[in-house]
């Protein structure tokens, strides 16, 4: 009777921590993102692949590796669907990954010469330079699948010894590790890159609160004038100009690198960077102000089409922010 008082007491019913926790979990299903609808995608897909190789699997071959891999294969495929439909994106591709390297050992028994293609394909890409593998990957896949002479269809069994099988599997294993650290490490920076929108956002909040002057002088005879009667309204033109210049620079940065030859990470990363280029845009904005208002510079706008302008075109900073994190995640 203790012990449940005491856990009551830790976790009320509808309390704080209860209703962030149901937020975090409906929240991914509100606003999935594409890595999501992938792995929904790749999970049906694999699932007629995995059911296929069990039908035709016969783990009395000799030539079969003698673990029992269908239970394990069956047990991490459960494991994608239910991280899948909990929005555990990153749970559920490891859990894909690890059914599919336990579904190696029934292709070695039903389909070896397929096997022998994917390994293949696992040496092609350890050393593809592009694929930017760390050093000790690359030595250690090619230490456990030296390249090999074509073998004939009739070699193929005797060949697929469970030590060779097990070798494939171990270096798909650091394969699969490799891209899934390149995602963890984009989820991190998405989780900063997040922080840092609500920071951005919270201060430009109390900027407005504050209601600081305009820090120019404007020309008396300019239609605008009226604005610095209204610091208000002058600061709200000057976020949307830097807004309209950072949406405006997406737009070109997205037109111009349509076509290219990318990789699917740096394009997941240009599409969480949307509402953060924005951002960076309205903050620069209202920074190039403040500095062109100092005597750092000899230069000072006196009209407010031009204070309009120079933020607009401070709002093309947000590129500086789409450099950095493309050689943050080619690094």
């Amino acid at each position: 009777m203790e012990k449940t008082d005491n856990k009551k007491d830790q976790n009320p019913p509808g309390g704080f921590r209860s209703y962030l926790r149901k937020i975090s979990i409906h929240f991914p299903k509100l606003f999935p993102p594409p890595s999501a609808d992938r792995l929904k995608n790749s999970l049906s897909l694999f699932e007629v692949e995995m059911d296929w190789i069990v039908s035709m699997s016969n783990q009395d071959l000799p030539s079969g590796s003698k673990i029992s891999w269908k239970p394990s294969a069956k047990k991490m495929l459960d494991e994608a669907k239910i991280a899948s439909t909990l929005g555990d994106t990153e749970k559920g591709w490891r859990c894909l990954k690890a059914a599919d390297r336990f579904l190696y050992y029934g292709l070695a028994e039903v389909a070896p010469e397929l096997l022998l293609a994917k390994e293949k394909t696992i040496i092609k890409e350890a050393n593809d330079e592009n694929k930017k593998l760390s050093f000790w990957r690359k030595n250690t896949i090619n230490d456990l699948l030296p390249e090999k002479k074509e073998e004939s269809l009739k070699e193929l069994k005797p060949i697929l010894t469970p030590e060779r099988v097990n070798r494939i599997v171990e270096a798909k294993k650091i394969l699969d590790e490799h891209f899934d650290n390149i995602y963890q490490k984009q989820t991190i920076i998405k989780s900063r890159l997040n922080i840092l929108f609500y920071l951005g956002g919270l201060l430009i909040i109390f900027w407005f609160f504050a209601h600081p002057p305009v820090p120019l002088k404007i020309d008396k005879e300019d239609p605008f004038h009226y604005l610095v009667n209204h610091p208000l309204h002058f600061w709200w033109f000057v976020v949307l100009s830097g807004c309209l210049g950072a949406i405006l620079s997406s737009f070109t940065d997205t037109i111009s690198n349509f076509g290219k030859r990318s990789s699917i990470p740096n394009e997941l990363s240009l599409g969480f960077l949307l509402l953060s280029r924005l951002m960076v845009g309205a903050l620069s904005a209202i920074a190039v102000i403040l500095i062109l208002s100092a005597d750092i510079l000899n230069y000072k706008p006196d009209t407010v089409a031009m204070v309009l302008t120079l933020a607009f075109v401070s709002g093309f900073s947000d590129r500086f922010l789409a450099s950095a994190i493309g050689k943050m995640l080619n690094s």
